[in-house]
């Protein structure tokens, strides 16, 4: 369990919170979980969408990449990589 933030869509809506020890919290629509946040990070249900500059921390390329799945951009910039 984790503690939540709930968007409410019944009833007349409003926000649903509840507590509990475990330090994780659930930011929730509807009762379903949208994001998830632990100790080790936050996870995203669904899709993600960011206007502007997104940055990361760091980029880990180390894993296989299923190339039936991938989409091949040209890089031009690595920022000095």
């Amino acid at each position: 369990m984790a503690s939540s933030i709930n968007a409410s869509t019944s009833g007349g809506g409003g926000v649903i919170t509840t507590a509990d020890a475990t330090g994780n919290l659930d930011l929730q629509s509807g009762g379903s979980t949208v994001v998830a946040v632990t100790s080790t990070g936050a996870t995203v249900t669904g899709t993600l969408t960011a206007s502007g500059v997104s940055t990361f921390a760091a980029v880990n390329l180390s894993s296989t990449i299923n190339s039936s799945a991938v989409t091949l951009y040209a890089v031009t910039n690595l920022g000095g990589f």
